[in-house]
Order: C-alpha cells, then structure tokens, then sequence
C-alpha cells in the first residue's frame, strides 16, 4: 500500500529523496514527531496531492510509533506552520506542491532545492527535473 516508512523516512524512493525529505525537516526546524506525521500524510496523499485517513490508518501508524492521539494532533500545528500541508476540513489536508509531488520515480533524475535570502525575505523553489 504505498510508501515504506522506517524511521519516519520514506522507504521506496531513490536515496536522494530520502536526503531531500530529511533537508526539509531540517530547514523547516521540524521535530522528530511532526516529521513521522509528514511522512504519515505522504504516505496516505493521493496524486492531487489530497490527505485523508480512516481513523483506523491513523490508530494503526500511531500504535506502531507509539504517540498518543494528542501528539499527533499536536504534531499536524508545526506542519500547517511551516507551510508543508493546508488544512482541508477535520482530517482532510493538502500536501504543499511545492515541496512534495507523486512521481514516477524511474523517471525523476534529481530534485533541485535553491533557497534565496534578500531583503524581502527568504524564497525556496523545488524543482523536480525528470
């Protein structure tokens, strides 16, 4: 079903989007729970970039992380913070396109990350070149 998460890291891409995801954490200053939730709602994204998960999805992944209902529920803050996911409705998210997108990862050559910091503030732009 989906994407392998170990250690809060998708499992089935190539090394360089594990490196990438890792980096986006990291510049997002995002902690070790908010990070697992991500690759949670990445897991469960549908092409359109669209979150939703039956409660038992979410009881499952918390179970095998072992976070209670309220740190996930906490956790999902710090993502709607940082820009990564949109809220939708209760339960429902989008995945910012501007960070994460479903491809076919045989055909994805490298992902290009340039962050630019100037007097109006900072600006990310991903690109995924295939």
């Amino acid at each position: 079903m989906g994407i392998e998460v170990t250690d809060g890291i998708a499992g089935e891409e190539p090394p360089f989007v594990k490196m990438y995801i890792k980096q986006l954490m990291s510049v997002k200053s995002l902690g070790v729970r908010p990070s697992e939730v991500f690759m949670f709602m990445v897991d469960n994204m549908s092409s359109g970039n669209n979150v939703s998960f039956s409660s038992r999805s979410k009881e499952s992944f918390m179970a095998s992380k072992g976070m209670s209902n309220t740190t996930f529920n906490t956790s999902i803050r710090p993502l709607i913070d940082s820009g990564l996911i949109k809220r939708v409705a209760r339960g429902d998210f989008i995945v910012n396109k501007k960070y994460i997108v479903k491809v076919d990862w045989k055909k994805v050559q490298s992902i290009k990350w340039e962050t630019t910091f100037d007097g109006r503030g900072v600006t990310d732009t991903v690109e995924v070149l295939t």
